[in-house]
């Protein structure tokens, strides 16, 4: 009676572990998907304000810039000169 008691112990602590394990990896695997959502999410924000720079690049280079109605409607007009230093 005492082995299957025994037994019954063992059987139920493995299960257990190999819950706890289970869960462990699981709990890990979200932390790594989460670290690689992030730095995505980084990354595509570092992208589109190089792609902002080189937009406000080229508008520059060609006299103009960007410019919002009371709408919220994007313009192009011509830039103001610089002023003369006095």
């Amino acid at each position: 009676m005492k082995e299957t008691e025994h037994a019954g112990a063992i059987k139920a602590f493995a299960e257990s572990e190999e819950k706890r394990i289970e869960v462990e990896l699981k709990r890990r695997t979200l932390e790594a998907r989460l670290r690689i959502r992030e730095a995505e999410a980084q990354k595509a924000e570092l992208l589109a304000i190089e792609a902002e720079l080189e937009l406000f690049e080229r508008l520059q280079d060609l006299g103009v810039v960007l410019q919002r109605d009371e709408n919220g409607n994007l313009a192009i007009i011509p830039a103001k000169p610089p002023r003369p230093n006095a």
